[in-house]
C-alpha cells in the first residue's frame, strides 16, 4: 500500500475505548430525609423490642393454654413448686394472697416491701397462671353447663316425641274404629231397605272399599271421608 503525505492509513487509527464505572446504589440515590444514624437504631431498637414483646405474648398465651389441658396431679404439683420457689426467695404474700387479692389491694401491698427484681417476677409468674388457672376452670364450668343444658333439652325432645307418637297411635285406632263402624252402618242399611240403594248410597260403599285397601293414606282418607260426609247431607 502506498503512503499518501497527509493521509493516515485506516489500520493506524486509534478509537478510545470508554471505560464503565460502577458506582454504589447509595451514591445514586439522593435522600432528603432529616433522619440521623441513631434515629435509624434507635427505631431498630424499638422493632427488636416489640417483637420481644409479641413473643412473651404467644408463650403467655401458650402457657395459658397448657395450664388448662394440665391434669389434676400436674397443677398440684405445679403449686408444690411455686410454693417451694415462694419459700426459698422469702416472698412476703402467700400464694393465694397472689393469686386472689384484687390488683389495687395487690399493689398496695407490693409497695409496703422492698422486694428485688427475682422476687417480682416470680410474684407476676405466680399471679399470671394463678389468674389463667381460674380462667381457664370458668371456661370449663360454663361449657359443661351448656352441655347439661342440651342433654336437657334432648331429654325433653325425647319425651314430647314419644307423647306425640302415643297420640298418633291413637288417633290411628280411633280413625279405624270410625271407618269400622260407619262400614257397618252402609251393610245395615242395605240390608235393611225394601228399595234399590241410592247412587250416593252406592258410591259410599265403593269409597269405603277403597278406604280399606288405603290403610297408609291417613289424611287423604279423611279428607275423602269429609267430603261423601257433606256430599250425602246434601242428597238427604
Amino acid at each position: 500500500m502506498l503512503a499518501i503525505p497527509g493521509i493516515i492509513p485506516p489500520a493506524a487509527v486509534m478509537f478510545p475505548i470508554p471505560r464503565l464505572v460502577i458506582r454504589p446504589v447509595g451514591s445514586l440515590v439522593q435522600h432528603n430525609h432529616s433522619y440521623s444514624a441513631a434515629d435509624v437504631a434507635a427505631a431498630t431498637e424499638n422493632c427488636e423490642s416489640s417483637e420481644e414483646e409479641d413473643e412473651e405474648e404467644v408463650m403467655s398465651m401458650n402457657s395459658a393454654f397448657g395450664l388448662a389441658c394440665e391434669t389434676e396431679e400436674q397443677r398440684h404439683a405445679r403449686a408444690s413448686r411455686d410454693e417451694k420457689r415462694a419459700r426459698a426467695l422469702n416472698l412476703p404474700l402467700s400464694n393465694a394472697e397472689i393469686v386472689d387479692l384484687p390488683i389495687d389491694e395487690f399493689n398496695e401491698r407490693l409497695s409496703k416491701y422492698e422486694l428485688t427484681e427475682a422476687q417480682l417476677a416470680l410474684i407476676r409468674d405466680i399471679r399470671r397462671r394463678g389468674k389463667n388457672k381460674v380462667a381457664a376452670q370458668n371456661c370449663r364450668k360454663r361449657k359443661l353447663d351448656q352441655i347439661l343444658s342440651l342433654q336437657q333439652d334432648v331429654e325433653a325432645l325425647h319425651l314430647e316425641r314419644e307423647e306425640l307418637e302415643r297420640r298418633h297411635e291413637e288417633l290411628l285406632a280411633q280413625r279405624l274404629l270410625g271407618r269400622d263402624k260407619y262400614s257397618r252402618l252402609c251393610q245395615l242399611l242395605a240390608t235393611h231397605t225394601t228399595r234399590p240403594l241410592s247412587p250416593t248410597l252406592q258410591h259410599l260403599t265403593s269409597v269405603e272399599a277403597s278406604l280399606a285397601t288405603c290403610d297408609g293414606a291417613c289424611h287423604g282418607g279423611a279428607r275423602l271421608k269429609k267430603k261423601v260426609h257433606s256430599k250425602w247431607e246434601s242428597d238427604e
